[in-house]
């Protein structure tokens, strides 16, 4: 799903020793799907800061030290 594309991308951004495979599928049967569905639009912002935002938290949450 496209969602999980956009997991896929942030998961790799912020974690670069991650391989992503790409399968590049000949084509799809009919039946896999029709039509459009509702679109959804998730605004990140600039998204080199959103990045950076989200990995400062994650090592503050994972990797701190206690005191």
């Amino acid at each position: 799903s496209k969602w999980q594309a956009v997991g896929c991308f942030l998961l790799k951004a912020l974690h670069p020793d991650v391989q992503v495979e790409y399968p590049s599928p000949e084509g799809f049967s009919k039946y896999y799907s029709s039509g459009v569905g509702t679109r959804w639009q998730l605004k990140l912002g600039p998204l080199q800061q959103c990045i950076r935002n989200i990995a400062d938290k994650e090592r503050m949450e994972f990797l701190a030290i206690p005191t």
